[in-house]
């Protein structure tokens, strides 16, 4: 009998040579007391066998190693099956998304017998077992081949989809193993390693965002208006660049290196920032980074000085529920404020312009009342072309007396003077304001933040 390095026993043992993700076509198994302990083990007897093949080759009760992946076996909730849509085979319908493909086999359980008049020991013949997927119509039906007659709705049965047995890497399948037998590929996972495996089990504890992306600059040239950085955005459609903040360091020329700069334009190789500095200025060959993003200290998890920072979430617009979770999930510490005054304010306009989802109602000190983000609710519109901007929306812009938001449709609106009694206040129960904004710099976890919900 063998142990592994914390002492725990181990059944049986099989050694392959060769590698399964390389090609090594060489499939030996060795099982030899001198191989495997030089590989994995201490404490070897000399007597030894061979089984337990998937189970040991993820080297069983070890702690985690690269590829030692578990993954959730893919499960679906079935709510109806009818064989009149497709002649000669059961369509299953299922309550989500079910993830999956035509070829795959799976398990149909939970439909009772007496749905269908089974009876005895045979069992419902729609509770499938090992069954092949045939087609899937759509992300929420899939066909089993099948002559049983059915037409079942409101049912609460289980499709779950059986793991094929054996290792698949590129386009070749149980290549390297033929002569071993099969390995199960549900606890195997080729494209992971451990840092990956890490950051999939372990991101929420404690809570972590990954790293702001960063950009290498390769030239720079200054206007004495504009700064323009040459930097290629790959992975980033350009567009969404602007207007996120940038932090430019180690160019040669210092002016140039800018904090929490505001990206104006941007295409896939340069982006500009509305700056003075280096005016007339053009350097090649540079080598200097742009972080979007407030750096390191706004950070993503990031540890410096010894203290640690959190991204701060916006909740703006969120349940007070909801927005104490997402805090608590960034290690912030909350305080929930009472509620803020709600008082309605008469709307005096309502507008949309013709092809824009975007509407605007005007309402003395709409601007301040409402910040951008936050949700407000607008009643009383009687007016035949402003009645379905009654409802609850998200602010995206405001000025002094007006609120913006994104209605549900494109018609044009243009009533000076609404009919009634027209209002636009804060939504109950969501957050007006949060005492620390949205992706803040220096925020270390623990910091106190006080969140303000509507009354």
């Amino acid at each position: 009998m063998a142990t592994n390095l914390e002492g725990n026993n181990l059944e049986s043992w099989t050694v392959y040579s060769g590698n399964p993700k390389t090609g090594n076509s060489s499939a030996t198994v060795t099982t030899t007391s001198a191989t495997y302990a030089n590989a994995m083990l201490n404490n070897v007897t000399s007597s030894t066998s061979t089984g337990n093949v998937a189970v040991d080759f993820v080297w069983k009760n070890f702690p985690i190693q690269p590829n030692d992946v578990r993954t959730v076996t893919p499960t679906a909730s079935v709510t109806a099956a009818d064989s009149t849509a497709y002649v000669g085979y059961v369509t299953f319908t299922t309550s989500a998304a079910h993830g999956f493909t035509q070829g795959q086999n799976v398990n149909i359980a939970g439909i009772p017998n007496a749905v269908v008049g089974a009876v005895g020991s045979l069992g419902n013949p729609l509770n499938f077992v090992n069954a092949n997927i045939h087609s899937v119509p759509s992300s929420t039906t899939f066909c089993i081949y099948s002559n049983l007659s059915a037409s079942l709705t409101g049912l609460s049965a289980t499709a779950t989809v059986i793991p094929e047995a054996t290792v698949t890497y590129g386009s070749t399948g149980n290549a390297q193993w033929a002569n071993t037998g099969t390995v199960s590929s549900a606890t195997l996972d080729y494209s992971k390693d451990a840092h990956d495996l890490a950051e999939s089990n372990y991101s929420g504890f404690p809570s972590f965002t990954a790293g702001s992306a960063k950009l290498h600059v390769t030239a720079v040239k200054g206007d004495g208006t504009t700064i323009t950085y040459t930097a290629q955005s790959i992975g980033y459609v350009a567009a969404s660049l602007v207007g996120q903040n940038v932090t430019i360091t180690g160019l040669t020329n210092s002016a140039f290196n800018l904090t929490n700069a505001t990206i104006a334009s941007a295409t896939a190789y340069q982006f500009t920032v509305t700056n003075s500095a280096g005016s007339g200025v053009s350097l090649t060959g540079q080598y200097g980074l742009a972080q979007l993003g407030a750096g390191a200290a706004d950070s993503d998890g990031a540890y410096v000085g010894t203290t640690a920072y959190v991204t701060v979430p916006s909740v703006l617009g969120m349940t007070t529920a909801n927005a104490q979770a997402d805090l608590g999930a960034a290690e912030l510490t909350i305080t929930t404020a009472s509620g803020a005054t709600n008082t309605p304010i008469s709307i005096t306009a309502a507008a949309r312009t013709a092809s824009s989802a975007t509407a605007t109602v005007t309402a003395t000190g709409a601007g301040a009342a409402f910040p951008v983000g936050t949700k407000i609710t607008i009643a009383g519109l009687a007016d035949a072309t402003t009645t379905e901007l009654n409802g609850t929306w998200t602010v995206t812009a405001n000025a002094t007396n007006t609120v913006s938001f994104v209605s549900n449709a494109t018609t044009a609106i243009a009533v000076a003077s609404p009919t009634g009694t027209p209002t636009v206040k804060g939504t109950t129960g969501t957050i007006k304001t949060q005492s620390i904004a949205a992706g803040a710099a220096s925020t270390a976890a623990g910091a106190a933040i006080t969140i303000t919900p509507w009354a």
